[in-house]
């Protein structure tokens, strides 16, 4: 998975709560305060630990639906 799959992942997770604009704006911070990426994100590869991390974040965000 890349970095720009990851965000296009938590997007589309968070798109049926928040709509789009806000998914994608939760989807960036979230990234970038937790693995510090930011934007173009390009073709970076999450290794297997961040893949974890990233599915654990995203279990944590879903719990705060608004």
């Amino acid at each position: 998975m890349t970095v720009q799959e990851a965000f296009d992942q938590l997007t589309k997770l968070l798109l049926p709560p928040y709509g789009a604009e806000e998914a994608r704006s939760i989807a960036r911070i979230a990234l970038e305060d937790g693995f510090g990426w930011k934007q173009p994100y390009g073709s970076l590869k999450l290794d297997e630990k961040q893949i974890e991390r990233l599915d654990a974040m995203a279990t944590r965000l879903q719990a705060h639906e608004p």
